[in-house]
């Protein structure tokens, strides 16, 4: 069987919950146990793919603590029948909107708080992370869909190695790189103290 063959199915009652202007989807889809990093190493090398490091270069002993980016993941199967699905429910105006797949190594790295000039919608795909919104702790687990609407100061937690479909409303803006984004909107954040939900 092809890795590319993934029947997504979008939960047709998820939990929802408001935080801020935010907006949580608990088990917005019901498979994504075909997703881990084994999945993601052969998808990245059959489709010859490019990846970007989202933070500034970390210490040569210190590579993997960092954020990893594959770019327009919708154009290629499976998350292209993953991000119309998306595209279909919240797109209403049908504007220009791509995905992205970030993932992570390193527990309790977290990245710089930053800013979209658009609407996101963060789709955890494998483990559990913490997004930090405003002065708010969001725990995805997988399954879970994030909503931040635009220009909300945010950044990412990782609980545990993650991966992470991000579907992004951009329309005519062009294209940026996390640390392009950055704010000067601190959110402090202690992982030592955090109790994650139940």
């Amino acid at each position: 069987m092809s890795i590319y063959n993934i029947n997504w199915v979008i939960n047709s009652s998820p939990v929802v919950s408001n935080i801020d202007n935010c907006t949580l989807y608990e088990n917005y889809i019901i498979n994504t146990n075909s997703v881990d990093f084994n999945f993601l190493a052969r998808f990245f090398n059959e489709l010859d793919l490019s990846a970007h490091i989202t933070q500034p270069l970390p210490a040569q002993d210190k590579v993997f603590e960092n954020f990893f980016q594959i770019r327009n993941v919708h154009q290629h199967d499976p998350f292209k029948s993953l991000h119309d699905l998306i595209n279909e429910q919240f797109n209403i105006d049908q504007i220009n909107s791509d995905s992205d797949i970030f993932f992570s190594f390193v527990k309790g790295f977290h990245g710089i708080t930053y800013e979209n000039p658009y609407d996101v919608y963060l789709l955890n795909l494998h483990d559990e992370l913490i997004y930090r919104v405003n002065d708010k702790n969001v725990h995805l687990k997988a399954n879970d869909l994030l909503y931040i609407p635009m220009y909300t100061p945010h950044y990412c937690i990782s609980i545990y190695p993650r991966i992470t479909l991000s579907f992004g409303m951009r329309g005519d803006i062009e294209r940026q790189f996390p640390w392009e984004l950055t704010t000067t909107t601190e959110i402090p954040f202690d992982l030592d103290n955090y109790t994650p939900l139940p």
